[in-house]
């Protein structure tokens, strides 16, 4: 990891304490975060706080929208400092056998002596995407052989 995401809490903890007005650094946020952002590997703190922004980045968010992304980005940050850097498992609210364990389900579908049934080799496998022949002259033209399903 390049970012020293301490120094960048701090900075964005004073951008917060000024009232988001983009003045903290030299060339504004979101020069600082293209800098930092650099050499981050593909699933870094610093990276999904940047995805976060829009595309036309910090300086064309309003005091309250940079404010909303301010606190999120250091409750990232935050998170990541306290050892939370892998991906947490989202839970679904209410879901479930109430038990909060997917266990005796997946128990269930388990074969004898715990081992999963095999799969059919002739199984179809599903795909988001469905092949559409190239058209032929009549009806309508498709600007690609492959569509998303929906």
């Amino acid at each position: 990891m390049s970012a020293d995401l301490a120094r960048l809490a701090e900075i964005l903890g004073r951008e917060l304490e000024d009232d988001c007005r983009d003045r903290v650094v030299t060339g504004g946020l979101d020069t600082l975060l293209r800098l930092q952002a650099r050499d981050e590997a593909p699933r870094s703190p610093l990276l999904r706080m940047v995805a976060a922004l829009p595309a036309s980045g910090y300086r064309t968010l309003d005091a309250e929208a940079r404010r909303a992304w301010l606190r999120r980005a250091l409750a990232t940050l935050a998170a990541e400092a306290g050892g939370g850097g892998g991906a947490r498992p989202r839970r679904r609210a209410g879901g479930g056998t109430g038990s909060g364990s997917t266990a005796p389900r997946a128990a269930a579908r388990r074969g004898p002596g715990g081992a999963r049934p095999p799969r059919s080799p002739t199984a179809p496998r599903r795909s988001p995407f469905r092949w559409h022949p190239p058209a032929s002259g009549r009806g309508r033209r498709r600007s690609s052989a492959w569509s998303a399903s929906g």
